[in-house]
């Protein structure tokens, strides 16, 4: 079986395919070793240092299979965390990397087309190019799944990050999140949320003039930290109603401004139900000897947001200097990559209830379940607008939950 009729048996269509399907242990070994025999002896390039690029390679990379080259059009100047060079579409050397080639395109599949075209205008054969993003994504669904059922394999929390599945939906994940925390499901609560965000402030050390929470625009008489016994209390009573969270995510304000995080963070660690605790920060703030030494957990992801190009001098050292600190403690954390900013602080009015709803299930962000001092939210700038008056609180659009045991 070569590469294309593994995706021929695999995958039933390439663009619509069971991103969410669940593998038996069985089937999702099968998929495995079949495409590990479809690769065996072929001389692999990849197309396209990207995202997918990044995760297929680092997949390869963990089954042994070795890649002979990669090329993407930034050369090396690509983000490619991985010691192996990559070239430039336009290098000479590429047609002879190529030649004779199993190339896999690491693109999205609506733009695979076009990047089949640039192969051809370099001189190359396309009798081996096939597109990666599908091929990927089945292959890592199926030996994360195979690693998950193992009680003996690990699943890396950077590696899931890095293949953009944790949204908290992989059932691989799930899965493994639920064996090393000793959850076992008793069938007890609601399994319609999987992720909460708690806003554990409204104060910040940055002025971000889009900040999703509206943090600059709070006024003063309303900036607080929320009490250490609070977010604790608030974190257990939705926990308890929920039946497996896959992802918890604390943001602010800036969440290591927050004296009392180390002893939510150690609380929030020993709860069963809760999976990946997900951190964001800008960065600037060094982070305590003592937080760093409750960042140092498996479960943990510090997620530091690229603000690189508005920062001066002085905070880019600081960023640095923090990147150094949790690098020495072994902290998992991720530089983020995207620059494209979206304006979340303004709250212009659209005229019909027809164009709400429509904006609403536009945004990406549309069902975060932010928590902030007792109230659960529908997202973050629900949260800031009803806190900046631009917003009505309705009653079924909250959740007080003091008003719960």
């Amino acid at each position: 079986m070569d590469i294309f009729n593994w995706e021929k048996k695999y995958i039933k269509d390439a663009h619509v395919f069971e991103v969410d399907k669940v593998y038996t242990e069985t089937e999702a070994k099968n998929i495995v070793a079949d495409f590990k025999a479809a690769l065996n002896g072929e001389k692999i390039v990849l197309w396209g240092a990207g995202t997918v690029g990044r995760n297929l390679y680092n997949l390869l990379q963990e089954m042994d299979i070795p890649v002979s080259g990669v090329v993407d059009r930034n050369g090396k100047n690509a983000n490619f965390p991985y010691d192996i060079e990559v070239l430039s579409a336009s290098d000479p050397a590429v047609k002879e990397v190529c030649s004779d080639a199993l190339i896999i395109v690491t693109v999205n599949r609506d733009i695979f087309s076009n990047v089949k075209k640039d192969i051809a205008q370099g001189g190359i054969s396309l009798d081996k190019v096939i597109c990666g993003h599908d091929i990927h994504m089945v292959a890592q669904q199926a030996y994360c799944m195979a690693k998950a059922y193992d009680p003996n394999k690990k699943l890396s929390i950077k590696n899931c990050y890095e293949c953009t599945n944790l949204d908290n939906a992989c059932w691989a994940l799930n899965q493994y999140l639920k064996r090393i925390n000793g959850f076992v499901d008793e069938g007890k609560g609601t399994k319609s949320v999987r992720m909460i965000g708690y806003a554990l402030s409204n104060i910040c050390n940055l002025r971000c003039r889009n900040c999703c929470e509206s943090v600059p625009y709070m006024p003063a008489n309303i900036k607080h930290f929320v009490p250490t016994e609070n977010v604790i209390r608030d974190i257990d009573k939705i926990s308890s109603a929920c039946n497996f969270l896959t992802l918890l995510e604390f943001i602010g304000g800036e969440p290591f401004l927050h004296q009392g995080f180390p002893k939510i963070l150690n609380h929030v660690k020993s709860i069963k139900n809760i999976g990946v605790i997900h951190i964001f920060s800008n960065g600037t703030v060094l982070p305590s000897d003592e937080l760093c030494k409750e960042l140092a957990n498996e479960r943990i992801a510090v997620y530091l947001s690229n603000y690189k190009a508005t920062l001066k001098k002085q905070l880019l050292d600081k960023r640095e200097e923090t990147i150094n600190k949790l690098q020495s403690y072994g902290i998992n954390f991720f530089v983020g990559r995207k620059m494209d900013w979206k304006d979340f602080s303004g709250f212009e009015l659209v005229n019909t209830d027809e164009e709400i709803v429509q904006v609403f299930k536009d945004c990406f962000l549309h069902n975060c379940n932010r928590t902030h001092d007792g109230i659960l939210y529908l997202c973050a700038h629900q949260y800031a607008g009803i806190k900046l008056g631009k917003l009505k609180e309705f009653p079924h659009e909250t959740i007080h939950l003091n008003y719960y045991t």
